[in-house]
């Protein structure tokens, strides 16, 4: 029994561990797989990551060819030139070089515009277009110079019976029984009656030309030539007495010094002419001042004196409407004295001409006051400054000491005198013998400074 009762226990034991072992189980297998984590924890899988993408290559230069091994002279490419073409351009630019010695510089072109349609040399061709150009401005430069009576027809000495002696061209065919017909060296032309001549003695061509050789290297002497402007007078005055010679190799000194020679002449040229303007409108003389304003538009419309010739124009056109208007007069009148305006060359060929110039003379107007409020006193302090402006313009005539210095003073004295006056005109409004010199201070106030810029014109 005992042994019954121990197996009984046995197997009720086993029976208990049986449970505890299946409970256990469920368990272990309900939890096992937070332990399996535990126990063996996975490894995460890794991932090869991707190469960069390598970045492009430049693309491979060539490699530079060898050098080719020089060309011999003999085989190297040349330009087809044809000999004889060569030859025939070298002779045309040898002909139009002596045509330009001897004056003819139109010839001189053709001959040098021929060059460029042969098959030339690039070089010869280049030649001939240089000099074609030089030649094209040397017949420019000539072109409208006049030629001197003296040099074209036989000069004579006219001597009178008043004991006076000149030098002229008689010209037989537009004299009569009772009158000579004789050009002086001035340009005026004119019969002499025959009763008054004493004398005509024909000078021979040899003493003709050796004269206006002598007087050309004075010319030159006076000069001392510089620029390009200086060389054009010399051969201006060559020019126009029929010293070619002198006349082209002053133009080639010319054109050397200065390539803008032509521009340089035009504004020479028309400065000139604005002088005679300024000059003749200080006179009164408006017609001529209008005829040399208009000679520089029409002539050298593109010369740096166009403008200022358009405003001396205005200014005249102005006085004249105020002078129709009644609202202005002429206080000042000038007479006599040396031409303003004309080159070195012109008062050269005009040596041994007749008369001579007069001594300037300024005779300035008295104002009125119409017995207003403005005094005598007042007009008298006015009067006295422009008086003092007129009398530094005339020491500013071109060639005399300091010119500049006296223009600047003129034009200075000349406001002055304008502020005066305007104060007079206040006190005594719708004077026309004050508003008539406050415009001829702005006119001479004007010419003065004008005057300056032209650099002694």
């Amino acid at each position: 029994m005992a042994a019954k009762s121990s197996e009984g226990k046995v197997l009720a034991y086993l029976a208990v561990l049986a449970v505890l072992i299946a409970v256990l189980g469920g368990l272990v297998y309900a939890k096992w797989g937070d332990l399996k984590k535990q126990l063996f924890p996975e490894k995460e899988p890794t991932i090869a990551a991707r190469p960069e993408p390598a970045p492009p290559k430049p693309p491979a230069r060539p490699e530079p060819a060898p050098p080719k091994p020089p060309v011999p002279e003999s085989e190297a490419p040349k330009s087809v030139v044809d000999a004889a073409a060569e030859a025939r351009a070298k002779a045309l630019i040898a002909q139009g070089q002596d045509l330009v010695a001897s004056g003819d510089f139109m010839g001189a072109q053709n001959r040098f515009g021929d060059v460029a349609g042969l098959k030339c040399a690039a070089d010869t061709r280049a030649l001939a277009g240089q000099l074609g150009i030089k030649a094209s401005v040397f017949d420019n430069l000539t072109a409208d110079i006049a030629k001197n009576p003296e040099a074209t027809g036989k000069l004579s000495i006219i001597k009178l019976s008043s004991g006076e002696s000149f030098e002229g061209v008689v010209d037989e065919s537009r004299s009569t029984p009772e009158r000579l017909w004789v050009k002086k060296k001035s340009g005026i032309g004119g019969g002499i009656s025959r009763d008054r001549i004493v004398k005509v003695t024909e000078i021979s061509p040899e003493e003709q030309k050796a004269a206006l050789a002598k007087r050309l290297g004075a010319l030159e002497a006076e000069i001392k030539p510089e620029t390009g402007v200086d060389y054009y007078q010399i051969a201006e005055f060559g020019w126009a007495n029929n010293l070619t010679d002198s006349a082209v190799g002053s133009l080639e000194k010319a054109y050397a010094a200065d390539k803008g020679l032509q521009q340089s002449v035009i504004d020479n040229k028309a400065g000139r002419l604005l002088a005679k303007a300024i000059w003749r409108d200080a006179k009164n003389s408006s017609f001529w001042a209008r005829k040399f304003c208009n000679q520089i538009i029409e002539k050298y419309p593109k010369s740096k004196h166009a403008a200022s010739a358009r405003e001396l124009l205005a200014s005249i056109d102005g006085r004249l409407e105020k002078k129709k208007a009644g609202k202005y007069q002429e206080t000042v009148t000038i007479t006599g004295g040396n031409s303003v305006g004309e080159s070195k060359v012109a008062m050269k060929m005009a040596e041994g001409s007749s008369g001579k110039p007069k001594a300037e003379k300024v005779v300035v107007k008295a104002l009125t006051t119409r017995g207003r409020a403005v005094t005598q006193a007042q007009l008298l302090k006015a009067d006295g400054v422009f008086q003092r402006g007129l009398q530094e313009y005339q020491q500013g005539r071109p060639g005399m000491p300091n010119f500049n210095q006296h223009l600047s003073e003129a034009a200075r004295l000349f406001d002055e005198a304008f502020d005066l006056y305007e104060q007079a005109h206040k006190l005594d409004p719708g004077n026309v013998s004050i508003e008539s010199r406050m415009t001829d201070c702005q006119r001479y106030g004007y010419h003065a400074r004008k005057m300056k810029t032209l650099g002694g014109f």
